[in-house]
């Protein structure tokens, strides 16, 4: 429908006798619920982000996952460079996938996991910069 600021809004009855149109309301609902847990049941878990909060300190970074319902065995956390991906594996009920770009390198053998209550801690060390200086002797 087109607004104008000339137009004028007429509201009209519908011509059934009555005022308002009458509907069963928990056939509706019922049908609404049918179709929504139908939904549910016949399609595949979409992929979903984890919420997420992070801390920062000297040393490195905590990064605090919501991931309920699912188990250890099915997440999967890989640390390249500065990119932390985590996901979980292709059974699993839940289907979680991220990938958090931080701004330092991380250390990926210091860097550790702990899944307790439905939420992931990853304690990420930043990878500590390492000297490719070499000494020359001077004779």
């Amino acid at each position: 429908m087109y607004f104008s600021p000339h137009t004028t809004l007429v509201s009209r009855r519908i011509r059934t006798g009555a005022p308002f149109a009458v509907c069963n309301m928990d056939t509706d609902m019922d049908r609404g619920f049918e179709r929504f847990i139908q939904s549910a049941i016949t399609q595949p878990a979409a992929l979903a982000a984890p919420s997420a909060s992070i801390q920062q300190d000297e040393q490195g970074y905590t990064l605090s996952l919501d991931v309920p319902g699912v188990s250890r065995e099915q997440l999967e956390i890989g640390i390249e460079y500065q990119q932390l991906r985590v996901s979980t594996v292709e059974g699993a009920l839940r289907r979680y996938h991220a990938v958090y770009e931080l701004p330092v390198a991380l250390d990926a053998s210091a860097s550790e996991a702990r899944l307790a209550d439905g939420v992931l801690t990853l304690r990420l060390v930043k990878q500590l910069p390492v000297s490719r200086m070499t000494r020359l002797q001077v004779n």
